[in-house]
């Protein structure tokens, strides 16, 4: 678990150097990354910035919500409204390869923004079953 931990921020740390400034009016979704893992853990990192507080970020598998069991928001440059959001859900299978997974994140003025990324194979030396970026 602490390995765990130790991935989801040095993901955490990689993406959040990679944000654009904000366009007026627009959330944008920088970075949607996550690890599905062979002993019933799944994690994604989200990274999203706009001109509005951030209020939240929410995930989807082919069009069916993620129900997630631990959310953390991590605000990373309040000026910008940067905010990275690691999203952990605790059982088998919640994405399969080929699967679309897909990041919603909305502001406190009720606009948003999603970006949609593809799965694929993970990688075995780090047990995971699939890997989605």
């Amino acid at each position: 678990m602490r390995t765990l931990r130790i991935l989801a921020v040095l993901i955490f740390l990689c993406l959040s150097v990679v944000a654009r400034p904000a366009i007026a009016g627009d959330v944008t979704v920088d970075r949607v990354v996550a690890a599905q893992f062979s002993f019933g853990y799944f994690i994604a990192v989200v990274v999203a910035h706009g001109t509005a507080d951030l209020v939240n970020a929410q995930l989807s598998v082919n069009g069916t919500a993620i129900v997630a069991d631990n959310v953390r928001e991590y605000v990373i440059d309040p000026e910008k409204n940067l905010t990275a959001w690691t999203i952990v859900k605790y059982a088998h299978e919640v994405v399969t390869p080929g699967d679309v997974l897909t990041a919603t994140v909305s502001d406190i003025e009720l606009g948003g923004n999603e970006k949609s990324v593809p799965c694929g194979p993970g990688y075995v030396q780090l047990r995971q079953t699939v890997f989605c970026r």
